[in-house]
């Protein structure tokens, strides 16, 4: 059972003073156009010049500032936010647009790379699509002759992406002027398990240098993906907080509906650019339950079913969340859910935003996020058609012997498993009632037993999480987080250098 995602329901008021517009050397009455708000504001808008607009990342103007496009500034005007442009354009297709420069000839395929700090590049095919190069295979190519040329970064190189994708010693092949052969068969399973990092609030509080280290530094170690979460986990004010990279994710309108912010959903989508760009998988949450469906700070009690999501406007959210992600290459997957430990929860209110998503022609799988507890918790919705692999929590208090146990336990409903949250590293649970604590910290081994449990239990994924990491604490040391005594310890690149947990659990997971 495959899902498909989207709809479109993004009208957002963004700003609310002035435009500054970047403009191509004239901008004459019906000649396209970039805005922005004010000196203040360093993202901006195209003006196509036919009553449509599309917002532009502060990464984007920056790329047209240095191609020589410049800023003029304007009144705001609701037109601005409410009248799209479709089809949106990448960065580098506004740039041709704005400046003139010609596309390569159709059929001239090339080697490119981005700059001389960069040792990876891309495959440019000549036809609008690419193909992005490992370091050690643009290593072998260069012995073999074949030079890079450097071009300007265009969003288009992990948006339109060539199928089929070629192996290395193929590319190699096309790049000196013979046809290539047919890509081999996909590898068998069991090669393998997908290890995913656990970054849930990475797009809440990373800045984009952070972004670009944290992305590099997984590739570089070996992970499948990271594990992002559209709206934040840890903030009481949830749809309000004002994130580093996007501003406030959302806002819940007069007539009680949730509406995520265009500039936001952008944001995250150029987060998943620069994964894919790596050569990473995203796995997105769409919306949690704490926060979300409860209170954010009371959901047993009087908070439980006090939160925004519900099941009479979780079908517009799905629709909206899909419309912007549905085609996105980097997307692997969708999550619903999570860490909901009291069963107070409506299953109306996924099943129709999993409806809302598969509307829209989204066709990525979709997993429940199931709480730990017990394993009624972990296959809560387990049977609801709209689920097509289940994720359970394992959590943070049990010995690997019962996590492989519950994973095995979840076998019967016949549905892939994903062990979506095993004992995440450093991990000083404040609560009771549990394996580990403020003098039992989850350590290296624990890690291993947990990643040799599910590859005993022949997942299809399993996750991998630092304490630090997740609650991305950069900037917030101290803070409470999740639970755990202490609260943050760490920053974000010397969790990634901690003492050899993910390496070893990907080893186990590389060997399975």
């Amino acid at each position: 059972m495959i899902k498909k995602l989207t709809a479109m329901l993004g009208i957002v008021m963004m700003f609310a003073s002035v435009l500054t517009v970047v403009t191509a050397t004239s901008a004459s009455a019906g000649a396209p156009r970039l805005m922005h708000v004010g000196a203040a504001y360093s993202d901006g808008w195209v003006d196509f010049g036919d009553g449509t607009y599309q917002w532009v990342s502060t990464d984007c103007r920056n790329q047209l500032a240095g191609a020589g496009i410049t800023a003029q500034q304007v009144p705001w005007n609701n037109a601005f936010a409410n009248n799209t442009h479709n089809p949106r354009l990448t960065c580098g297709q506004v740039q041709q647009l704005l400046a003139g420069d010609p596309p390569p000839p159709a059929g001239n395929a090339r080697l490119t790379h981005v700059g001389a700090a960069y040792t990876d590049g891309w495959v440019d095919y000549g036809d609008g699509t690419y193909q992005w190069v490992s370091t050690d295979c643009r290593n072998q190519l260069t012995r073999a002759g074949i030079t890079a040329q450097q071009v300007q970064w265009n969003n288009a190189f992990p948006n339109n992406t060539h199928h089929p994708r070629l192996n290395c010693n193929q590319i190699q092949t096309l790049l000196r002027g013979t046809t290539p052969p047919p890509p081999p068969p996909p590898s068998p399973s069991g090669n393998g398990v997908p290890v995913y990092d656990t970054a849930w609030e990475l797009p809440t509080y990373a800045t984009w240098g952070e972004i670009d280290q944290y992305f590099d530094s997984v590739r570089n170690k070996g992970f499948t993906g990271v594990m992002i979460s559209l709206l934040n986990h840890t903030q009481t004010s949830r749809l309000g907080y004002n994130t580093r990279i996007g501003g406030p994710a959302g806002y819940v309108d007069g007539s009680g509906n949730m509406v995520l912010n265009q500039r936001y959903l952008d944001a995250v989508s150029e987060v998943m650019n620069r994964a894919n760009q790596r050569g990473l998988r995203i796995g997105l949450v769409a919306a949690w339950g704490i926060g979300y469906i409860h209170s954010a700070t009371d959901q047993c009690g009087s908070g439980a079913n006090n939160g925004p999501l519900k099941s009479w406007n979780a079908n517009r959210l799905g629709r909206q969340i899909g419309n912007q992600f549905k085609n996105h290459p980097a997307l692997e997957f969708m999550l619903l859910g999570g860490d909901n430990y009291c069963n107070y929860e409506d299953v109306n209110i996924w099943r129709n935003m999993a409806s809302g998503l598969d509307a829209v022609g989204m066709n990525k799988p979709v997993g429940y996020h199931s709480p730990a507890g017990t394993r009624t918790t972990q296959e809560r919705f387990a049977g609801e058609g709209w689920v097509d692999f289940l994720a359970p929590q394992t959590g943070h208090c049990q010995s690997a012997a019962q996590t492989q146990g519950d994973l095995n336990y979840l076998k019967k409903y016949g549905k892939p498993v994903f062990a979506a949250e095993l004992r995440y590293q450093e991990t000083r649970p404040g609560w009771g009632g549990c394996l580990h604590h403020a003098g039992n910290p989850v350590q290296r081994h624990h890690l291993e037993a947990d990643a040799r449990a599910a590859v005993a239990a022949d997942v299809m994924g399993m996750a991998f999480g630092d304490w630090d990491r997740w609650n991305w604490c950069n900037g917030r040391l101290g803070t409470n987080s999740g639970g755990r005594v202490g609260g943050c310890t760490g920053n974000i690149m010397s969790t990634l250098a901690a003492p050899g947990g993910e390496a070893a659990v990907l080893a186990i997971a590389n060997a399975g």
